[in-house]
């Protein structure tokens, strides 16, 4: 339990003190697939490196390897861009994450949690 009188867990957990996450180790640098997609233009974006278990990204079926290109249809270029669009989001809002596996684009559904060492101070609220 906190001891602030006037915490508020609604309002509170959804402030920008508290960052988003949704459980991807993304690479440091982009990944450009010139077999993409659409014939047009290659895709470019950050890629997985590692997904955490039972982890908002588990859960919506996210993978090591997939490149992740959209967020809520917006294009994602770095791994930079994508943290930012996550960090405006509020927790517990769902985002489309669009990725390309294997030449597919997929779009899956995200609900955005907080840091785990910040999960259990929602649950002690």
């Amino acid at each position: 339990m906190t001891d602030d009188l006037n915490f508020d867990p609604a309002t509170d957990f959804s402030s920008d003190s508290y960052k988003r996450w949704i459980g991807v180790q993304l690479s440091v640098s982009n990944r450009q697939n010139t077999a993409s997609v659409f014939a047009e233009k290659p895709l470019s974006g950050p890629v997985v490196l590692k997904v955490d278990p039972d982890g908002p990204a588990d859960k919506a079926g996210i993978k090591a390897g997939d490149m992740i290109v959209q967020v809520d249809h917006a294009p994602v270029t770095s791994p930079e861009g994508f943290i930012e669009c996550l960090q405006r989001r509020l927790i517990g809002e769902v985002v489309i994450i669009g990725l390309n596996r294997e030449d597919h684009l997929l779009q899956l559904k995200v609900q955005i949690a907080s840091e785990p060492n910040q999960q259990r101070l929602i649950a002690d609220a």
